[in-house]
């Protein structure tokens, strides 16, 4: 029998495997009944205590801070036992009447578009100054980095308020030799509270450029050199490069970055604090420290709870916006 007699047969038998409807798998592959190893379940199933240890862990205090933010619950009823009287959104009203709590949020906008602005173009500035330097360049620039960013943000503000003293720190000196006044002839960056709020604006940017640094560098290593070979071939500029080919292809990251300074700079509490401590920002004061001062410093942990709940909304509703734009960015359904 020759091989064209055998053909029609072979067709037959494949054809009687697979019925009509479902084509052959390709070569060297398997059904898709015998390629599914794991069953849809068990993700879930493996991944229910560590979400299970999250929802004790985040989602009990958060419930709890919810249903306080409804009461008027002070030190009296802490110490005492006492559960709080229900008022419902008293505590809200008077955050937005009586509390100041709009100005704080005006000025908690500020801050955190002046910090994530700042450090992503730092960020970006140093990553790209990293990419064009020397191998022992580029490792001498990331431990510095890692060093900073590993200094307790604590001792790290400490050290800025001693720089930016007025009588013997060397900004003041600098500033007196270049014949600067700023912010003021005492170069005094205590005496307002939107001058405070900007040094610690630097104190927040300087600790945070690191890791936005690594982050873009290590996006950077990324990108063939032969795009920005291609682009200089056609003639463009270093900003056209940066247009079409750097921020495009950086744009993950870049919004990943945006999104984690979001959260961290709306909600940042040491530096803001240590500033305040020292000088006294007074009503200048940013939203994460206004919480503490409303509901331990004032000992009113009911208004205390309504903006730790506006706070958290603000901030989810921010993410949410962001983590969608980031998705779409990537090219994900």
């Amino acid at each position: 029998m020759s091989a064209v007699e055998t053909t029609p047969t072979t067709s037959r038998r494949r054809s009687s495997v697979f019925p009509r409807g479902r084509g052959a798998p390709p070569a060297g592959g398997t059904p898709q009944r015998q390629r599914r190893l794991v069953p849809g379940w068990l993700p879930y199933s493996l991944s229910g205590p560590a979400l299970l240890a999250i929802g004790l862990i985040i989602g009990a205090p958060l419930v709890v801070n919810v249903l306080e933010s409804f009461q008027h619950y002070t030190s009296f009823n802490l110490i005492q036992g006492i559960p709080g009287a229900w008022t419902g959104f008293t505590n809200y009203v008077d955050l937005v009447t009586t509390g100041g709590l709009l100005a704080v949020l005006y000025q908690t906008l500020l801050f955190t578009i002046s910090t994530v602005g700042g450090t992503l173009i730092i960020g970006l500035a140093l990553a790209l100054l990293m990419r064009r330097a020397s191998r022992r360049a580029q490792v001498f620039l990331s431990v510095s980095l890692v060093v900073c960013w590993a200094i307790p943000q604590v001792a790290s503000t400490e050290v800025f308020i001693q720089l930016f003293d007025g009588a013997y720190g060397p900004i003041a000196w600098l500033l007196s030799g270049l014949h600067i006044n700023f912010p003021n002839a005492q170069h005094d960056w205590f005496a307002n509270g939107q001058v405070q709020l900007m040094m610690a604006a630097i104190m927040v940017i300087w600790g945070a450029v690191p890791f936005v640094a690594l982050a873009l560098f290590a996006g950077l290593l990324q990108i063939p050199e032969e795009l920005y070979e291609a682009a200089r071939v056609d003639g463009a500029s270093f900003l056209a490069q940066m247009r079409l080919v750097t921020v495009p292809l950086l744009l993950p990251i870049l919004m990943l970055l945006t999104v984690l300074s979001v959260i961290w700079d709306a909600g940042v509490f040491n530096q803001v604090y240590i500033v305040d401590r020292a000088g006294g920002i007074g009503n200048n004061t940013t939203l994460g420290v206004f919480i503490f001062q409303v509901g331990i410093g004032q000992a009113n942990y009911g208004e205390g709870a309504a903006a730790g709940v506006v706070a958290t909304v603000l901030i989810g509703i921010v993410c949410f916006f962001a983590v969608r734009q980031m998705v779409k960015s990537t090219g994900a359904t």
